[in-house]
């Protein structure tokens, strides 16, 4: 993992789409929204920026207000840095939101809160219990309760961190942050069982299952690395596309491919004149939404990439919408010769590391190529369910 310092804000023109809750929080604090029509011809309200701070875009996301995100771009090389700090914040953040659910699920159905609800019908405690934070701070501060019940979950895993000999250092930082991360994000009502049941008998078997719970999801964290690689890799690939369709429309073959992929000053003055014709490529993720009513929506992660280019047109008879469950048995690998930017042993690694690591910490993962009607955009989804 990278130790380079992370920027205070990405600088990136971005579009944030909100659910439902995140247009009610807007307009009740009489904040205006834009209307956009998105990449997919979609009409959509919310907000965009020049620049974004980190926290504000995973804060924003950990409340449920974000559905989705899109980045318009005709070239995205030289943003890569600030790429790669997006995706890590999206996945992570996703993560935090999606574990906090989990424990939310274990602590609350557990027979700590069955029997306690049982014996107590006019006081019962479930997701809608409203704690006070200020009291609840007080009563875990005193003897250092919350570290305690911190050490309980966490302390195994820190120890087999500390001891790994196959991580560096930096790797071993980062997990064991990751760990204060996760349980810090733990609901106040949840801390509150937790320190109101600490002394049932029943309460290790819910310590137990909050560990290993956390294990999984420290070992997920791992997919944020491989996608943001996965993702630069295939941007490229339809920068470069996007780039060549210009150039062939336009300059009918009078610009060498060559030329057009190794001199700079050619692609900057070509990328100058797509930026005036809004010849974009299109980043986009939509978060699935907690409160969604929709099956099979809440735990799932999207990422596209919207082209004018022929690579994922290649693509698609390999990887199509109509018969991706056709091709369950095929490894991404399968189709990255296809792209000519990732025929590369370092592309190939990449996606076959996401796919395996996909595997490994039970995501389902899915790609697929699409057109979109009535718009000349060729799709790659690259689609995880949790």
């Amino acid at each position: 993992m990278s130790t380079r310092k992370k920027n205070p804000k990405l600088d990136l023109p971005i579009k944030l789409i909100f659910t439902q809750k995140g247009v009610n929080f807007f307009l009740k604090n009489n904040k205006k929204l834009n209307k956009f029509v998105m990449a997919d011809n979609t009409v959509q309200y919310g907000v965009s920026f020049s620049e974004v701070t980190p926290p504000t875009v995973q804060h924003m996301l950990l409340v449920d207000y974000i559905e989705r995100i899109e980045i318009d771009r005709v070239e995205f090389t030289s943003r890569r840095s600030e790429l790669v700090d997006l995706t890590k914040i999206l996945v992570y953040g996703n993560f935090y939101r999606q574990f906090n659910d989990e424990v939310s699920q274990i602590i609350l159905n557990s027979s700590l809160v069955k029997t306690w609800n049982r014996n107590n019908p006019s006081s019962i405690i479930d997701e809608k219990s409203s704690i006070n934070e200020t009291y609840l701070s007080s009563i875990l501060e005193d003897g250092d309760i919350k570290k305690q019940i911190l050490k309980e979950i966490a302390s195994s895993i820190a120890l087999d961190i500390k001891s790994d000999d196959k991580l560096l250092n930096e790797e071993k930082r980062i997990k064991l942050f990751l760990i204060e991360r996760f349980v810090d994000g733990i609901r106040p009502v949840c801390w509150f069982v937790l320190h109101r049941f600490r002394n049932d008998e029943n309460y290790k078997d819910v310590i137990k299952q909050l560990s290993e719970i956390l294990d999984l999801y420290l070992n997920r964290s791992t997919i944020a690395e491989y996608l943001s690689l996965v993702i630069m890799e295939l941007l490229t690939a339809g920068e470069n596309s996007n780039l060549q369709g210009f150039v062939d429309d336009v300059y009918k073959g009078t610009i060498s491919r060559q030329k057009l992929m190794t001199d700079p000053d050619t692609r900057n003055k070509l990328f100058q004149e797509m930026e005036k014709r809004k010849e974009f490529l299109t980043l986009a993720w939509t978060v699935g939404n907690p409160n969604s009513t929709s099956i099979g929506t809440s735990n799932r992660l999207k990422i596209l990439i919207y082209s004018k280019g022929t690579v994922f047109d290649n693509m698609k008879d390999m990887v199509d919408e109509s018969n991706a469950s056709q091709q369950k048995s095929k490894k991404l690998s399968d189709f990255v010769d296809v792209v000519g930017s990732m025929n590369t042993e370092l592309g190939m690694n990449y996606i076959n590391y996401l796919d395996e690591a996909c595997r490994k910490v039970s995501i389902r993962f899915k790609p697929f190529v699409y057109k979109i009607r009535n718009n000349s955009n060729s799709v790659i989804c690259l689609d995880f369910h949790f």
